[in-house]
C-alpha cells in the first residue's frame, strides 16, 4: 500500500461515501475529535489509567457517527452520567499538576468539539455526549490528582 493516495490534495475527502470539501464542518469535527483521541490516548500511556480506553473507543464511534453510521451516542450519554455520579470535593477550581494535565488537556479539547458541535448542528445528541465526556475527564483527572496526592486548588 502506498503512503499517499493523493486523492485529497484538491482538497476533497469522502465523508459517507460522498467527495466532499476538507472545510465542512463534519470534518473539522472529526479532526478535533481525532486529536481529542490522540490526546486521550497520550493521557492513558502517562498516567497508566485503564478507564481511558473506552473513552478513545467512544471517540472513535463518534467520528464514525459523523461518517453516517448507526451509533447508539444516547448509550454513551448514560453512561458517561453514571461515572459522574460520583461525588467529589472541590474547594474551588482544580489546578492541574503533573500527569494529571493531559487528562486535562482531553477535557478542554472535548469543550472545544462540543462548541464546534453546538456551532456546526445545535444542540444534539453528540454536544451533549461531548458535553458530558468533558465531565467524565474532570472526574478522571480529579481522581489521578487525589490518588497522587497532588490535588491542589486555585482560590
Amino acid at each position: 500500500m502506498k503512503k499517499t493516495t493523493r486523492k485529497g490534495d484538491d482538497g476533497k475527502t469522502q465523508l459517507n461515501g460522498k467527495t466532499v470539501d476538507k472545510t465542512t464542518k463534519e470534518i473539522k469535527i472529526i479532526g478535533l475529535i481525532d486529536e481529542l483521541q490522540a490526546i486521550i490516548a497520550i493521557a492513558r500511556q502517562e498516567t497508566q489509567m485503564k478507564e481511558l480506553d473506552e473513552l478513545k473507543k467512544f471517540c472513535y464511534e463518534a467520528m464514525a457517527y459523523i461518517n453516517g453510521n448507526d451509533i447508539n451516542i444516547k448509550g454513551w450519554i448514560e453512561k458517561f452520567d453514571k461515572i459522574c455520579e460520583k461525588e467529589i470535593e472541590a474547594n474551588g477550581f482544580i489546578n492541574p499538576s503533573g500527569k494529571s494535565s493531559y487528562i486535562n488537556l482531553a477535557r478542554t479539547k472535548a469543550r472545544e468539539i462540543e462548541i464546534a458541535i453546538l456551532e456546526g448542528y445545535g444542540p444534539c445528541d453528540l454536544s451533549i455526549a461531548f458535553n458530558r465526556l468533558s465531565d467524565v475527564l474532570f472526574v478522571y483527572a480529579y481522581e489521578y490528582q487525589r490518588d497522587e496526592g497532588a490535588l491542589r486548588f486555585f482560590k
